[in-house]
């Protein structure tokens, strides 16, 4: 029960309207989250968004994913 709906966010994507920047990374050889799904919630998303697709997988352990999630948080929290 740790997953939620299939589509959950895309069919829900007004809740994230109203927040003004949002950065989306997503691994280009994570093969269990597909990077279309990433490239599909940008495009829903619109111009509040922006996609990084860093060379990683989906493991949390990849250093290059783990230190570019590390520095998209300090730059939103400037």
């Amino acid at each position: 029960d740790c997953f939620i709906d299939e589509n959950y966010i895309i069919n829900n994507i007004e809740k994230l309207s109203s927040i003004e920047q949002i950065v989306i990374v997503h691994g280009r050889y994570d093969f269990i989250c597909m990077p279309s799904a990433a490239y599909d919630l940008k495009n829903a998303l619109g111009h509040n968004a922006t996609l990084h697709i860093i060379m990683a997988g989906h493991s949390g352990s990849d250093t290059v994913q783990r230190e570019t999630v590390r520095a998209y948080a300090a730059m939103l929290w400037q």
